[in-house]
């Protein structure tokens, strides 16, 4: 079972980090708790359009880490989780993105500026619809990673409640292409290279739409 945070021996590395002065994250990541420790820290300031509004966030570029957390430890550092939203704020792997790409300003900043949205509209919104609406709203703005971002959300997809990631990805790559054919998603598929950027930021929008929709519904 996953340790409560006031247990006794995630209170006493929560202790031990606060008196080192060093800055740290201690978080869920599924299926396990995570740590983040890290040395230095920049911020900087940003105004996130998404498909229905504007955001102005803050982004903690961490650097200098000590320990990356249980993804990073398990891969020997081939994969790692490179942003999340906490405490209002978004926080960032500094190296892990050129900030002047469309890969920091699709996949990182309006994926995480739409996490800080519903998070703070729907607080009990459950994590796979948080990480579907995010997903969302990369593929409604994305132009030259487009086909990259969907391949690998259909490579990593997985009809699998217990993953919310990946549940998130299936949701998507199904309803992505029920809306851009009409009918379900055969088995066999693997290829999006045949898709418009256009018909898919479209689609996309659309769906994030419908889902506003019913989150509105629920209030």
């Amino acid at each position: 079972a996953e340790p409560s945070p006031n247990s006794g021996p995630e209170r006493l590395t929560v202790d031990l980090l606060e008196r080192s002065g060093w800055h740290y994250s201690v978080a869920s990541t599924a299926p396990w708790r995570d740590l983040y420790v890290w040395k230095t820290e920049q911020r900087a300031h940003y105004s996130v359009e998404l498909t229905d509004l504007t955001v102005p966030v803050e982004v903690v570029f961490m650097d200098d880490f000590v320990v990356q957390g249980w993804k990073d430890f398990a891969t020997l550092g081939l994969a790692t989780t490179t942003g999340w939203v906490e405490d209002g704020e978004l926080y960032c792997l500094a190296w892990a993105y050129d900030t002047g790409s469309e890969n920091f300003d699709v996949s990182y900043l309006r994926h995480e500026a739409r996490h800080l949205e519903d998070l703070e509209r729907y607080p009990e919104m459950d994590a796979t619809e948080l990480e579907y609406r995010a997903k969302l709203t990369e593929l409604a703005f994305a132009n030259r990673t487009l086909h990259r971002i969907l391949e690998d959300f259909t490579a990593k997809a997985a009809e699998n409640p217990a993953s919310p990631h990946a549940m998130a990805n299936w949701r998507v790559v199904r309803d992505i292409y029920w809306q851009l054919h009409g009918v379900e998603m055969p088995g066999t598929f693997d290829s999006w290279s045949g898709v418009r950027v256009g018909q898919v930021n479209r689609a996309a929008r659309i769906l994030l739409d419908t889902s506003n929709g019913r989150m509105q519904g629920s209030e």
